[in-house]
């Protein structure tokens, strides 16, 4: 059985859609849903380097709803999923996979060391884990 993992992936900060939605709650944008959808496309488009036109109407639609966009990726796709059931294909050059093998057959020692670090703070914060690792040994002094 494969599991498929989907994990948030966060194109701008909360604060930043919570701001354009406190915008919209304005008299000047909450009577007239054209003016709004204006406003935003310009400031999207003001304050993005490269707009995706399908990931900014998403966006946009939800803006106008009063929600956070919200977007996901799954480990092994290139695609971006977006809160309305649609997708941004190949939105991203490379898969989280790929990028995570392309990390480790690249990876200095100072990556290596610090990725040990990580692991063991993880395991000797979370003594449950330890009786459950096989790997667990490898990670001793």
């Amino acid at each position: 059985i494969k599991k498929i993992t989907s994990a948030r992936e966060v194109i701008r900060t909360t604060l930043f859609y919570a701001m354009l939605i406190r915008r919209l709650q304005q008299p000047q944008f909450s009577a007239n849903q054209e003016v709004a959808r204006q406003y935003l496309e310009g400031y999207l488009q003001l304050h993005s380097s490269n707009l995706n036109s399908q990931l900014a109407e998403c966006e946009i639609n939800e803006l106008l709803q009063l929600n956070i966009p919200y977007f996901t990726h799954q480990p092994s796709c290139k695609d971006l999923f977006m809160g309305d059931n649609g997708k941004c294909a190949n939105y991203f050059k490379y898969s989280a996979m790929e990028q995570i093998h392309w990390n480790i057959e690249h990876a200095s020692d100072i990556y290596c060391n610090r990725q040990i670090a990580i692991l063991r703070n993880v395991i000797n914060s979370n003594p449950i884990i330890t009786s459950h690792c096989p790997c667990y040994n490898c990670l001793e002094d």
